[in-house]
């Protein structure tokens, strides 16, 4: 449940997901149109291929020639980050375990951290499996994944 609002004095449109005043969320439609102009301005502007000079051109660092192999290449780069932070945060959450010594609270923190980082690791398995299928799916409909 959302209720919509628009402030006139500063041009945003506001939403309270508790319905109380103080917990407002306000979206600039100018900012965030800018921003979106912004961003799909920067990556249409990036040479693909060989025929990038670092010299005079900002160069594309994905390497990517259509939307697909963009979207598989921030797949890939999500997975190498947070991978290594999900065993970190295992490791982390078995150290509570072994430091808590049968304190409740310590154990209750060490099954959250536990918990949290599982939920994670599947967020992040699942966003990389689904972006795969997306692009997969797209090839199979002929448009060369973009």
């Amino acid at each position: 449940m959302f209720a919509l609002t628009n402030r006139a004095d500063d041009n945003q449109i506001c939403y309270n997901k508790t319905m109380r005043l103080h917990l407002l969320h306000c979206v600039n439609p100018v900012r965030s149109f800018g921003l979106s102009v912004l961003v799909l301005l920067l990556l249409t502007a990036l040479p693909v291929g060989a025929e990038c000079n670092p010299a005079t051109q900002l160069c594309n660092p994905l390497q990517a020639n259509s939307f697909g192999e963009l979207v598989q290449s921030l797949a890939r780069a999500l997975v190498a980050v947070a991978i290594p932070i999900v065993v970190i945060f295992l490791i982390y959450s078995g150290f509570l375990f072994v430091s808590a010594r049968g304190n409740e609270q310590q154990l209750e923190k060490a099954k959250k951290t536990f918990y949290w980082t599982i939920v994670g690791a599947a967020v992040v398995v699942g966003a990389y499996a689904l972006a795969s299928a997306i692009v997969d799916f797209a090839r199979t409909l002929g448009g060369n994944g973009g």
